[in-house]
């Protein structure tokens, strides 16, 4: 058997106490998984950080990783140490002949197995942490390459002893991933991962975070268009509140969560923080869940993908069946023509929307125009147009417009606003704002609405939602094992009436 050429070459760590790695996580397993159902868990908390003085590894011609100094932070399980993190506070360069070029690194992610931590990070390297930390970025880059480098749902599996993962994130993008296997004498390289890289929160600069947080609170009270269906948010007060709390904040991350904590007290589903591109957890209202993929295949035969987000069939007694999932691919108007064009002769339709999210309404609006032979008033809205907080501006209709060669006129289930269109199930989530993003320093976000949604009725639906023309009283278990019965009911119902209704 070939054996590879690997050379772990430590940099003295003067002047700070050693640290033996696989004392600190000891481990008593000598294979790795073989299966999914054997993920562990892990943790990962302040003592799980350490100072790295140097780090070089040389794996023949095929691979070579440089740096000085780093932080690292160590995932640990019950059965040892999982995986390594790396942020190197210097210069470090990756070398690999698969990619033929030398390129600067931003950070660095490791998987071996736990008995071979202190092989990868020899105690002479290794110290506790100091000076500043860099514990939320660890925890960053632990968090997303978890999901996203063949784990088990964010659960660690351990790979054999012969085999490392060496994932890295260029500085700027993108991201190398090798796969070394030790007794083979072979270093892979997997392209498949080079665009999901994980961006690093930018440092926290304390001096900027009253002006930030000014920002934001001014942002909010002057553009915010639903402060009237908030009777209870005293907005002056919560500025005070929490100004005090941001000024203290010591992280970029405990600022920004202190940000969403703010925007929170909003109670709308459009209003959140992102850092650096990750969205923190934001309001959301309980939905009970109505919709189960898993009974699709009973229910829906040869059901069909048409682009990213739509699906179509044809059922039992010539129903068609339409499912679109999201609204965020430009190419699922064309997608939906498509399943039109094989669902032109069905008897009727059902259209499915609820594993629909949202997205880009102006999406939405050019499917429901082939729906529609005329046009047709859907909602109205009203921006803030003054310095008080019930200060909005004239309803401006939002309308669909007719498209298409044809427009489908047979009974439809689970759309709204034409004779032929009856929805059925549950009320929507209610939430609408058209949001634009407020830009922050230390690479956050936050998302501001800036109108309030109205019925056709002038009624706003934020928070309360639109109710369908039938509603579906969803018994236990409705939505359990292979049990869909509000898709149940909709095949039924239109079967029952599958002629049309004009």
């Amino acid at each position: 058997m070939a054996t590879i050429a690997c050379l772990f070459v430590p940099s003295p760590n003067l002047g700070a106490e050693n640290i033996d790695l696989l004392k600190r996580y000891p481990t008593s397993l000598t294979g790795g998984d073989t299966s999914g159902q054997r993920a562990r868990n892990w943790r990962f908390e302040k003592q799980d950080q350490f100072t790295l003085s140097g780090f070089k590894m040389r794996i023949g011609e095929q691979l070579g990783i440089s740096f000085g100094a780093a932080d690292l932070g160590i995932g640990r399980s019950k059965d040892g140490a999982v995986w390594a993190a790396a942020i190197p506070r210097g210069k470090a360069l990756l070398a690999s002949k698969a990619t033929g070029k030398t390129e600067s690194v931003s950070h660095l992610w490791f998987r071996f197995h736990p008995k071979l931590v202190s092989q990868l990070f020899p105690p002479t390297t290794v110290s506790e942490a100091s000076g500043p930390t860099a514990i939320d970025n660890l925890r960053r880059i632990a968090n997303r390459k978890m999901q996203s480098s063949w784990q088990a749902n964010g659960r660690a599996l351990i790979p054999e002893p012969h085999i490392i993962t060496v994932d890295v994130d260029t500085a700027g993008g993108p991201r190398r991933f090798f796969v070394i296997d030790r007794q083979a004498g072979t270093v892979k390289y997997h392209a498949s991962f080079e665009v999901q890289t994980v961006p690093l929160t930018p440092p926290f600069n304390p001096g900027l975070a009253g002006k930030a947080f000014d920002d934001l609170w001014n942002a909010f009270d002057k553009e915010y268009a639903m402060f009237g269906l908030r009777p209870k948010v005293d907005w002056n007060q919560l500025r005070d509140e929490y100004r005090s709390r941001a000024l203290g904040a010591k992280t970029t991350t405990e600022f920004a969560g202190i940000c969403n904590d703010l925007l929170k007290s909003l109670e709308d589903l459009h209003v959140y923080v992102s850092v650096a591109g990750d969205i923190l957890p934001a309001y959301s209202r309980p939905r009970p869940l109505n919709a189960n993929v898993k009974a699709f295949e009973r229910l829906l035969p040869k059901l069909k993908r048409v682009g990213r987000e739509v699906h179509w069939t044809i059922a039992k007694k010539n129903i068609g069946y339409l499912i679109v999932t999201g609204w965020s691919d430009q190419n699922t108007p064309k997608a939906v023509d498509l399943a039109l064009d094989k669902l032109k002769d069905t008897a009727g339709l059902v259209f499915d929307v609820r594993l629909n999210g949202g997205g880009d309404e102006l999406l939405a609006r050019q499917v429901a125009g082939r729906f529609h032979p005329k046009q047709y008033t859907y909602a109205y809205h009203q921006y803030r147009n003054g310095p008080k907080h019930t200060d909005l501006g004239e309803k401006q209709a939002r309308r669909v417009q007719a498209r298409g060669p044809w427009h489908y006129d047979e009974p439809v289930l689970m759309m709204t606003g034409a004779r032929n269109i009856t929805s059925f199930g549950d009320r929507t989530a209610g939430s609408s704002g058209n949001p634009r993003t407020v830009q922050m320093p230390f690479g956050i976000t936050a998302n501001l609405p800036r109108w309030i949604a109205l019925q056709p009725d002038g009624k706003a639906f934020d928070g309360v939602g639109i109710e369908p023309d039938i509603n579906f009283d969803a018994k236990p278990g409705a939505f359990q094992g292979a049990r869909d019965d509000l898709l149940n009911a909709a095949l039924k119902r239109m079967t029952r009436t599958n002629q049309p209704s004009h």
